[in-house]
C-alpha cells in the first residue's frame, strides 16, 4: 500500500494505521498489537546519531558496527515472520517466483518505515540468484538515523533470503543514501549477545484520553506526521521522531559494554548529557509533572511516579523506563543548562525496569 492510501483520522490527525498497529498499555508502555511482548517508542531521532557521535568521542573508538547489527537482527526477526518458512522452501527450489514476494515485502516494508518516520524510501532493485552476488538496493531521503538504516536495510535482507547480509552505502546528494546490502558474516558470539528481551506486562495507573473517532491516544495529536517524506515532528518543537525498539537501543548499549566495558554506561550518559547542553531543551519541557506524566505515557517510555526539580537537585522515579542511559544523561543536561552548574548524576535500574535518578551540584 502507498502512504497516499493511507487513512488519516479527520479529529486527531493520525494515521489510523498507527492506532490499529499499537496499544497503549496502562505501564505506560507501547506495544505492538500483534506481539505484546514487542515494546517500542517514539523516540526523538535528530539525537541519535548525535548521541552515537558522542559515545564515540567519549570512548575514542568507532560504533557504528554495532549499532547497525543491533538493528540488523531485531528488523531481521520482524521480516522473517512475514514470509512463511513453506514458501522459503519453495523460493530456494525455484518451484515459484521470488519477484512478487521481493516487491510486495518492499512495499510494505518501506510504507511502514515512513510511517514509523524512517524517511523516505525508494526501491532500486535486487538480484537472487543464490550466489554471493545477490544483493538488495533502496534509497532513503532524511533517513532518521544512518547506521540505525543500515541496519533496517541489512534485516530486512536477511528475512527474505534467509541468509547474513551486510550493507554499503553511500551520499548521493545532501541527506540521500543509496544503499546495498550483499551477503556477508557475522560474528556467531555477536549473533549469540544480540538477544532482545521480550516486554512483560505490569499492571499501572495510566489512563490516556481518546480520541472519540479513531480511539488513538489524544495526545497523538501534538505529532505531525509528513507521510510522503516519512517525517514525525512535534507541533509545539518541530523536532523529529521515529518509532523505534527501546530493545534495540540498550541491545546496542549492552554489546558496547561488553567490548569496552563497566565505564560504558557513564559514557553513554556524558555523550546524552553533552547532546542536551548543545542543544535548545529547557527544562521547562518536563516542569509540569501531569503534562510529563503524559508525554512519557504516549510516547511508550513509561510510567512516571514522581519529578523533583530545585537548585539543590534534581530527581525522578520512571516505572517501565525506555532507553535508561539516554533518560539519565537528559535529566542531568537539562538540570545543568537551568541553573548553569556542574552536576553529578546517580541512577538506579531495577530489573523491572524501574529507574532513579538523582542530579546534584558539584560540591554540594
Amino acid at each position: 500500500m502507498p502512504v497516499s492510501d493511507l487513512v488519516i483520522c479527520p479529529e486527531c490527525g493520525v494515521p489510523e494505521q498507527i492506532v490499529e498497529s499499537y496499544i497503549w498499555l496502562n505501564s505506560g508502555v507501547m506495544v505492538v498489537n500483534t506481539d505484546q511482548t514487542q515494546r517500542l517508542i517514539f523516540v526523538e531521532s535528530e539525537n541519535l546519531d548525535p548521541l552515537f557521535e558522542g559515545i564515540a568521542e567519549v570512548i575514542g573508538l568507532p560504533i557504528e558496527r554495532q549499532v547497525s547489527d543491533v538493528c540488523r537482527r531485531g528488523t531481521r526477526n520482524v521480516v522473517k515472520d512475514m514470509v512463511p518458512q513453506e514458501v522459503k522452501d519453495l523460493i530456494t527450489k525455484r518451484e515459484i517466483d521470488l519477484e512478487p514476494i521481493v516487491m510486495g515485502l518492499t512495499d510494505v516494508m518501506m510504507t511502514t518505515s515512513q510511517l514509523m518516520g524512517f524517511g523516505k524510501f525508494e526501491f532500486i532493485g535486487y538480484r537472487y540468484e543464490q550466489d554471493e552476488s545477490d544483493y538488495l538496493t533502496n534509497r532513503c531521503t532524511h533517513p532518521y538515523s544512518v547506521p540505525l538504516g543500515r541496519g533496517n536495510l541489512a534485516g530486512t535482507m536477511e528475512g527474505i533470503y534467509d541468509k547474513e547480509s551486510v550493507v554499503e552505502s553511500r551520499e548521493v546528494a545532501p541527506d540521500v543514501y543509496e544503499q546495498t546490502a550483499h551477503l556477508g558474516r557475522h560474528s556467531k558470539a555477536l549473533e549469540e549477545r544480540l538477544k532482545l528481551r521480550p516486554y512483560k506486562h505490569r499492571d499501572g495507573d495510566i489512563e490516556l484520553a481518546r480520541c472519540s473517532r479513531c480511539g488513538g491516544p489524544t495526545a497523538l495529536a501534538s505529532f505531525e506526521w509528513n507521510l510522503e517524506d516519512g517525517i514525525i515532528r512535534t507541533k509545539g518543537t518541530g523536532r523529529r521522531l521515529a518509532v523505534v525498539s527501546p530493545d534495540v537501543l540498550e541491545a546496542v548499549f549492552d554489546e558496547l559494554e561488553v567490548e569496552v566495558g563497566e565505564t560504558m554506561p557513564r559514557a553513554i550518559v556524558e555523550a546524552q548529557r553533552r547532546f542536551i547542553k548543545s542543544s535548545s531543551y529547557s527544562i521547562d519541557e518536563i516542569s509540569d509533572e501531569r503534562e510529563f506524566r503524559t508525554l512519557l505515557a504516549v510516547r511508550g517510555c513509561g510510567n512516571l511516579r514522581n519529578i523533583r526539580v530545585g537548585k539543590a537537585g534534581m530527581g525522578l522515579r520512571i516505572d517501565n523506563a525506555a532507553a535508561h542511559l539516554m533518560v539519565v544523561g537528559m535529566v542531568q543536561g537539562l538540570f545543568e543548562t537551568a541553573f548553569d552548574v556542574e552536576s553529578n548524576v546517580e541512577w538506579n535500574i531495577s530489573e523491572d525496569r524501574d529507574l532513579e535518578v538523582n542530579v546534584t551540584p558539584k560540591g554540594a
